[in-house]
Order: C-alpha cells, then sequence, then structure tokens
C-alpha cells in the first residue's frame, strides 16, 4: 500500500441482503486499516448502509455508464474511470465474474492488488456467508 493514506475499493452488486452479508468484512476492514480511506462501488441506495454506518468514507455508484466496458472482454475503458480505479492499493470485487473479463479490465488500470471475493457463498458449506465474505 502507499507510504500515504492506503485507499481500498470494494465492489459489491446484487440485492440488500447480498450487501448486509458484506457489512461485517466492510467492519473487519475497517478495523485492521484503521487510517485508511474505505470506498464501496454498489447500488446507490443500498451502499449508503455502509456510509451511514461510518464503515466507509465514500460510497459511488456502480451504475455509472462508463463501466459498461469494463464488463467486455478488451472493452474500452472511460478515461476518468481509468483514473478512479488506479488511485486504489487494493481492490476487492464481490462481483460475479466467472470469466475473469472485469478483474482483468481493471487490471489494465490498478497499480494495486486485485482481490477477487465470493459473489456469493458456497451452498454445500456449513459456514454462514458472513464468514465466507471474509
Amino acid at each position: 500500500m502507499s507510504a500515504t493514506k492506503p485507499k481500498i475499493l470494494v465492489i459489491r452488486g446484487g440485492a440488500i441482503g447480498d450487501f448486509i452479508l458484506t457489512l461485517p468484512a466492510l467492519a473487519a476492514l475497517r478495523r485492521q486499516f484503521p487510517q485508511a480511506h474505505l470506498e464501496v462501488l454498489g447500488y446507490p441506495h443500498i451502499v449508503q448502509l455502509a456510509l451511514a454506518g461510518g464503515l466507509v468514507d465514500r460510497a459511488q455508484p456502480i451504475e455509472a455508464r462508463g463501466l459498461a466496458g469494463f464488463f467486455a472482454r478488451g472493452g474500452e475503458l472511460a478515461s476518468e474511470l481509468v483514473d478512479y480505479f488506479s488511485e486504489f492499493d487494493i481492490v476487492i470485487s464481490y462481483l460475479y465474474d466467472p470469466d475473469e473479463i472485469f478483474q482483468t479490465n481493471v487490471g489494465r488500470c490498478l497499480h494495486g492488488q486485485f482481490i477477487a471475493a465470493p459473489h456469493r457463498p458456497d451452498e454445500t458449506k456449513r459456514l454462514h456467508a458472513t464468514k465466507v465474505y471474509l
């Protein structure tokens, strides 16, 4: 991470229940990296929960038109989003990305680490979803 205030981005799609199950992971990041700038990219009406709860410093909408290129193989990447992703030391994505298209495209502009987190828990395991997302 950078010598200054590290920047961490968590990306979470899905419905409100999916996001609520991710809140303990956000809380753990906040505890582990109290000085970090922690940001979440998700659906505005949902990610406001993390902002209101003090778990993140900023919330951004995942519905930005420019993000479409990040979901296409070899997609054209919006310059403002290339700049945006390049600011982060760590990007943790809970998005469904089986072909790693989003991960590859973010990697084209990210100078830090990309962590592909599970988009949903393995239902064959006897582990609560909040533990899986940690």
